[in-house]
């Protein structure tokens, strides 16, 4: 259940520069929100993004897995007490002079390329 209060936050490069279709949008967006710092990962469930974007779990498994193809979200499988967990985080790239993906007033952050 997504509380009435919690908000995504959609910035502009994400829709001129990316080029993601609505709910890839939302998706990488939804998970931005929580890796922006540059150390943090998104640890929620795919159900998790599924309330967020009123779609079903499937849909979002093939969304993830069409962010991560196109190299903007990484993959970080592990076990923890023997269950498996996965984590996503966001991959900065460089486009022009900006780099994409990182908010150089907040923290320093590596180009990738």
């Amino acid at each position: 259940m997504i509380n009435s209060k919690n908000y995504i936050t959609v910035q502009g490069w994400m829709v001129s520069e990316l080029k993601l279709n609505c709910n890839e949008l939302l998706c990488y967006a939804l998970i931005y929100d929580f890796c922006q710092d540059g150390n943090s990962v998104f640890s929620g469930t795919a159900n998790y993004i599924a309330d967020w974007l009123n779609i079903d779990r499937r849909q979002v498994m093939r969304i993830l897995q069409k962010l991560t193809e196109k190299g903007l979200i990484e993959k970080i499988d592990k076990t923890v007490n023997g269950v498996k967990i996965v984590d996503y985080k966001i991959v900065k790239h460089e486009s022009g002079s900006d780099v994409i993906g990182c908010d150089t007033m907040s923290y320093p952050c590596d180009k990738v390329s």
